[in-house]
């Protein structure tokens, strides 16, 4: 199995995307507990300047890697909504606005990526006809 990640620095709000040899080898280091510094970019070891997501293991209708924070349309809920780690049954979820599904009831065909909550947050304030 192939560990992804993507990682969101907050101060200059861009996305990197890394496995888990370079996120423990190269720019970044890694703790074990989902917090990241920038070994490189950061002296000062600030590491709420960076926010990580693992990667699902799960490819959208389109054939896009879906990640822990991606904004997605769920075609046959016909809505929008996050995926999001359930740390009380560990494994990945869907949130919609009003209730949480099993992430497991739905296969990459029924789900397409439209975004993320970092760089697309009023995705999820639009309607559905709007995504």
């Amino acid at each position: 199995m192939l560990y992804k990640f993507r990682i969101f620095d907050k101060e200059n709000k861009i996305m990197d995307y890394c496995d888990l040899e370079d996120l423990c080898e190269d720019d970044y280091w890694y703790d074990g507990e989902t917090e990241v510094w920038s070994v490189l970019n950061d002296c000062n070891n600030e590491q709420e300047r960076f926010i990580i997501m693992q990667w699902t293991q799960l490819k959208d209708k389109n054939g896009k890697e879906i990640y822990e924070g991606d904004i997605v349309y769920v075609i046959c809920e016909d809505g929008n909504a996050v995926i999001e780690w359930d740390e009380d049954s560990a494994k990945f979820s869907i949130k919609f606005d009003d209730w949480i599904a099993d992430f497991d009831w739905y296969s990459g065909k029924d789900l397409e990526v439209i975004g993320n909550i970092y760089e697309n947050p009023e995705l999820l304030n639009k309607g559905d006809d709007e995504k």
